[in-house]
């Protein structure tokens, strides 16, 4: 991905976030601790069976994978949360460098460029083209190939802020 377009990195960023479970409904940590300690004081348990039976060494063994699990899922929640964090900065940068309506401006640009070949009705394709050139400031005309080669090789820097609409400038 290039350097030039943090959109990318903070919509796959919060893409990917959306599909993790939440970080605050993650106690399991603890619960990892709670069993591992468990297992580990199990002979002072009055217990008749299970752990306290077993030699102490797979006792200790089984105990500290307790431990080492919920230090793992303990981080697992911090990262959750801080790459949260992260994700609303770039995000906060990105609206902040390129403006508030940068990303819906980006999606709609590459629906219109990629719709243009399937639009058969002169007048809609014109509707279209009108839109790409006021969203853009660009002139290819009713071209497909065109738009298509312009957005490509402009996509990474693409600037919302810095186009003219209609003849004004943003």
């Amino acid at each position: 991905m290039s350097a030039g377009a943090p959109e990318l990195h903070a919509a796959a960023l919060k893409r990917r976030l959306r599909e993790l479970p939440p970080a605050a409904a993650s106690p399991l940590w603890m619960a990892y601790f709670a069993l591992g300690a468990l297992v580990l004081l199990s002979p002072l348990l009055p217990l008749e069976r299970g752990f306290a039976e077993s030699p102490g060494f797979l006792r200790v063994l089984s105990a500290f994978a307790f431990f080492i699990l919920g230090s793992l899922s303990r981080r697992v929640s911090r990262l959750q949360s801080q790459a949260a964090e992260i994700a609303d900065l770039v995000d906060g940068l990105a609206r902040e460098r390129y403006g508030a309506n940068y990303y819906a401006v980006r999606a709609a640009v590459s629906a219109l460029i990629a719709d243009l070949p399937s639009i058969a009705d002169a007048t809609a394709r014109g509707h279209v083209v009108k839109a790409l050139q006021d969203l853009t400031g660009e002139a290819h005309g009713d071209d497909p190939a065109a738009w298509s080669a312009w957005w490509l090789e402009a996509k990474a820097s693409f600037e919302v802020s810095a186009r003219p609409v209609a003849g004004k400038t943003r």
